[in-house]
């Protein structure tokens, strides 16, 4: 595929490695050495999201690894402090918290979790410290007026749940709809995105049903939503509890049209462990390239992407879109970085990460583009529909505006 001028490759524009010269910036900027740039994370390294961290933080790690063995960041290699959290919120505080007051870092990236985000963002926020690309798809985190300091970089659930309600209103009007959702605040927007896209349609909700992250099963939510003959299902739970639906949904031989978040675009690796798969013809989507879509063989990025797995991850799962979507935030974080320069204050990143124009990143959707400002913190606000078909994700139509 031939790359356009706005498009750089995986390892950012071409001087992104090259080593410049290290003159001083004004004043001290904390995380910043001459060789170094400190950055801390959270993931879910154990507990019952656990399967999420070798799709996010070992990518991330393994990515920073790559770009220190080019040369780093301007000559500054990038120590990136990726601590487990267990997704649980008050262990994410008492982990930023460390990170932010023992090591000292420069800035706080791509934190998994809409709970964890929102268990530091006044901490970060008042203390001035870049809250980077956050790891949640939930509400409210991208308000310049109150949170300056904190910047998403994906779709809110919202978003993608009113592309899905426009869909069905188009294409599956009259249909009993059935919703499975997760009890916290990323299941309360997914809810409320759904119902905004559908508009008036709504009515045509019949039957939600929620359950806990750590519930063992969804079994008992599938037989209820069978029963109210439900024949579109929006399935938006989580990995493990999306895996599960579809697992029991096969086994009873019920077979509605299926909507899956496209966070959960792995969850049919997690079935085949289960001895289940994936039907056909199940819905979810996408702003970043499928590993597993075919189209993508040949393509320069995709091929950049499986060499820099092969070397500094052997054991990832190269079919897996987590390890292409985390890479993705990696790419953007080293564009900020790159265009800061060796002004790395805070404020100077915050003012880098907010005024990207049409940043067209090699692993994301060709035409799918970052576009932030003082006022846009939604850097992207696209996605593509795509269903599963014959053991892979297949996209379909055109890229759908939130």
């Amino acid at each position: 595929m031939k790359m356009n001028r706005r498009e750089f490759g995986l390892f950012g524009a071409g001087a992104m490695l090259a080593v410049t010269s290290l003159a001083q910036a004004q004043g001290k900027m904390r995380g910043i050495t001459d060789k170094e740039i400190r950055i801390g994370q959270t993931n879910p390294y154990s507990g019952p999201l656990s399967a999420y961290a070798a799709g996010y933080g070992r990518v991330e790690l393994a990515y920073a690894k790559m770009i220190n063995d080019r040369g780093g960041i301007n000559g500054r290699m990038i120590n990136l402090i990726s601590l487990d959290d267990g997704y649980q919120p008050p262990r994410t505080v008492e982990q930023v918290r460390r990170l932010v007051e023992k090591d000292d870092v420069a800035l706080i990236y791509h934190i998994f979790g809409t709970a964890p985000n929102r268990a530091v963002v006044k901490y970060l926020e008042g203390r001035k410290i870049p809250n980077l690309f956050t790891g949640t798809s939930g509400d409210g985190f991208s308000d310049p007026a109150t949170q300056p300091y904190t910047l998403p970089l994906a779709p809110t659930a919202t978003m993608e749940a009113r592309i899905y309600g426009k869909y069905i209103n188009e294409n599956l009007k009259g249909r009993k709809v059935g919703i499975l959702y997760q009890q916290d605040e990323i299941g309360e927007s997914l809810r409320k995105g759904l119902r905004e896209g559908m508009g008036a349609d709504a009515n045509m909700i019949v039957k939600e049903e929620s359950y806990q992250v750590t519930d063992t099963t969804v079994d008992s939510q599938i037989l209820s939503l069978r029963a109210a003959g439900v024949e579109v299902i929006y399935n938006s739970a989580t990995l493990k509890h999306c895996a599960q639906a579809a697992k029991k949904m096969a086994e009873l031989g019920w077979n509605p049209v299926h909507f899956t978040l496209n966070t959960t675009t792995a969850v049919s690796r997690v079935l085949a462990e289960s001895g289940s798969k994936l039907q056909d013809g199940t819905i979810s989507s996408m702003w970043h390239k499928n590993p597993q879509d075919k189209i993508w063989d040949d393509d320069p990025a995709m091929k950049d992407w499986r060499a820099f797995m092969t070397k500094y991850y052997p054991e990832g799962d190269q079919t897996e879109p987590m390890c292409v979507l985390s890479t993705c935030y990696m790419q953007a974080l080293v564009h900020v970085l790159q265009k800061c320069g060796n002004n790395l204050s805070g404020e100077n990143i915050m003012a880098q990460a907010t005024s990207i124009v049409d940043l067209q990143l090699p692993l994301v959707l060709p035409g799918v583009l970052v576009n932030t400002s003082k006022t846009n913190y939604n850097p992207i606000q696209q996605l593509q529909l795509m269903k599963f078909e014959n053991g892979s994700w297949v996209p379909f139509g055109p890229v759908w505006h939130a």
